[in-house]
């Protein structure tokens, strides 16, 4: 009974190194060097990567997060994203106040104008962290919603319901905003 369940233990473990692996491939298909991003990553736990191939990136700030969970506290937060995003990748860098999801590369290229965010795209940087930092203090950047797989990326949708939830569309800035815009619009 024991060999079993530490056999299970095992393989979970497993498949979740290999996903983080898989994952962190297809990140640094966004770097300029690879082996120069995985330095970063290992020394820094946070990489220099383009925005514009694999993907896009928009930074919001975290008071408009914030906003929209009702709340600053960590867990908090991080269930409000994950719920908000449907679990869709985001980061904070805490450092900079802003956290960043990742969209596809061609999310608002017509022209991204949602108030108090950026979208970054082709030229664009931005500082990624190591998809096995999932806890704040560690780096200046974690991940508060991870990437569970290659191309799995924020809808910009989802990105708007973040605003309208935080306030920064006008639409509705009440305590009642907070997390039932997020919840309506997925009915």
């Amino acid at each position: 009974m024991i060999g079993e369940r530490a056999s299970e233990v095992s393989g979970t473990m497993t498949a979740h190194a290999e996903r983080e692996l898989t994952v962190e491939h297809w990140l640094l298909s966004a770097a300029r060097d690879a082996e120069t991003a995985r330095a970063e990553w290992a020394s820094h736990g946070v990489a220099l990567l383009r925005c514009g191939s694999t993907f896009s990136a928009i930074r919001i700030s975290a008071s408009v997060v914030h906003q929209a969970a009702g709340t600053e506290t960590p867990e908090a937060v991080a269930a409000c994203l994950n719920a908000a995003l449907e679990g869709e990748p985001a980061f904070l860098d805490r450092y900079a106040k802003r956290y960043y999801l990742l969209t596809s590369r061609s999310a608002g290229t017509l022209g991204w104008c949602l108030p108090n965010t950026e979208r970054l795209g082709f030229g664009g940087y931005v500082g990624v962290p190591s998809v096995r930092i999932r806890q704040s203090g560690v780096t200046r950047a974690h991940w508060v919603v991870p990437v569970e797989s290659p191309g799995t990326l924020c809808r910009p949708e989802f990105v708007v319901r973040l605003g309208i939830a935080g306030g920064i569309l006008g639409a509705r800035s009440t305590v009642s905003a907070r997390l039932t815009p997020l919840e309506e619009s997925r009915a």
